[in-house]
Order: structure tokens, then C-alpha cells, then sequence
């Protein structure tokens, strides 16, 4: 639950063995949600083809993402809407808190501030620097006119690495790059 709403929600499934779109459609129709929901024909091994898919379908000046295994803070549309009023920015990565979640009983262990970008005009100089240091996917907002002709690689040998490198190629085309430093997701 956002104090703000979303102005649009998209879940992509990438075809789970686990029910999930199926689950998703029951609760979306059961709280009569406005939900656009994706599922692809076979699971793509990596999140970047569900990610260029969601550029694909929003319809949102920006779009932010969410992995099945994270968490958005309460705050998460309120703060990235307020700092969106004041700045224009190509991307915006905010912070984290990683963290064990158990789903199943509704538990959060042993959460600690991640160390993530900081501050504004980030340059390809930044990301190479600290390539390993970056937030993951989760943390990532993405002008979406910028996201649809960038996009996630999907070369499969950076599979757990394309946030870092979409980032990277960003602001090699000298676009902005600006941080925002309030915990907006558990990872």
C-alpha cells in the first residue's frame, strides 16, 4: 500500500512454475485493481526482458521497477513523485535496505542500509568506479522516453549485471543520473 498511489501498475510474469499470474489475475479481479498484466510464453532466464517489456507497455513519463523478491516502502510513490516535481532527470536511484524477508511469516530480519549512489549528474567516470557497488534493479527509475531507447541488455552474460550497465550506457550519452538517498525498498 503506497501513501500515493502509482499512476500504473505492470506485473510481468516471466513464466513462473509457480502460479504466480494466475494468482496475480484472482487478486486483481478479487480487489477490482487496475493492473496491466503481461506473462511470457516461456521464461527468459533474467529480468531485463521482463523490465524491456514493462518500457514497452507504460504509459507513464517514468517507470520504476520492483522484483518479485523485494519489497516498496510505504513512501516509495510519495518520494519519488515529490523529487520528480523539482528535477528532471533521466534515471534516479534511491536507496535500499537489504534485509531477509520470509514471505510466509511475514517477517523482516536483520535489515541494514545498503551503500548506494550519491548524489547528482552521476558521470560514466562514477559507474565505472564503482560497478560494484551499484543498487540493484529494484532501486532503478527510468524516464520512460530515455528506457525505450536504451533498454535493459538482454545478453544473457550479464544476467544480474544489466542494471548496473543501463546505468552505465546512460551516462555515457550524457544523460542525468541523479540519486535520491531515502530507503525506498527492502532487498
Amino acid at each position: 500500500n503506497q501513501e500515493i498511489p502509482f499512476d500504473q501498475i505492470i506485473v510481468i510474469d516471466d513464466n513462473s512454475q509457480d502460479n504466480t499470474f494466475q494468482k496475480i489475475k484472482d487478486y486483481k479481479n478479487r480487489h477490482n485493481l487496475q493492473l496491466d498484466l503481461y506473462q511470457f510464453e516461456r521464461n527468459n532466464g533474467g529480468p531485463a526482458w521482463s523490465r524491456n517489456k514493462g518500457i514497452d507497455l507504460c504509459q507513464c513519463e517514468y517507470i520504476c521497477f520492483l522484483d518479485g523478491d523485494d519489497i516498496a516502502c510505504s513512501n516509495r510513490s510519495k518520494t519519488i513523485k515529490t523529487y520528480l516535481s523539482k528535477s528532471n532527470p533521466d534515471a534516479i536511484i534511491h536507496g535500499l535496505a537489504i534485509c531477509n524477508i520470509d514471505f510466509k511469516e511475514k517477517l523482516i530480519k536483520n535489515p541494514f542500509k545498503a551503500t548506494t549512489c550519491k548524489g547528482n549528474n552521476l558521470t560514466p567516470t562514477y559507474f565505472f568506479k564503482r560497478f560494484d557497488h551499484l543498487s540493484p534493479g529494484s532501486s532503478i527509475v527510468l524516464k520512460s522516453s530515455s528506457a525505450k531507447h536504451i533498454r535493459f541488455s538482454e545478453d544473457k552474460r550479464i544476467i544480474a549485471g544489466e542494471d548496473k550497465e543501463i546505468l552505465f550506457r546512460i551516462s555515457l550519452k550524457g544523460l542525468i543520473v541523479n540519486s535520491i538517498k531515502d530507503i525506498l525498498i527492502l532487498y
